[in-house]
């Protein structure tokens, strides 16, 4: 999404399917890994075909733009995800009448921190 608001339209949309006390879990990017882990220009080749990508972080986005030819064609895809610290969810989540439970750095449950490579968040419908 571009906007925050479009989060907020989507978590307020959860909270309406949910039954009192149900929970919502996300699994998220950990967006301080992504900025240290980023290659911002990289070539791979696949099956003969050499893909272009190169990375960006924006002021709220991580931004991958993939450029590749094909037979002649020239194709172009842009992907583009919103960056949310927990903070940031939290926010939202309370917004949106949720309360936070608990937030794991990995699907091992671990712990977040800021070398985390996911944010595990679960949320009860308050």
């Amino acid at each position: 999404f571009e906007k925050v608001e479009e989060n907020i339209q989507v978590l307020n949309r959860a909270r309406a399917h949910l039954k009192s006390n149900g929970q919502l879990v996300i699994d998220f990017l950990n967006p301080k890994r992504v900025e240290d882990g980023l290659v911002e220009i990289e070539e791979i080749e696949k099956q003969g075909v050499l893909f272009k990508i190169r990375r960006e972080i924006t002021e709220t986005h991580v931004v991958k733009n993939i450029l590749f030819e094909d037979k002649g064609e020239v194709y172009s895809f842009r992907e583009q995800v919103q960056l949310f610290n927990p903070i940031d969810f939290e926010n939202m989540l309370t917004e949106t009448g949720f309360f936070v439970e608990n937030v794991f750095g990995s699907y091992q449950l671990d712990d977040f921190s800021t070398h985390s490579d996911r944010q595990i968040i679960i949320a009860r419908r308050e």
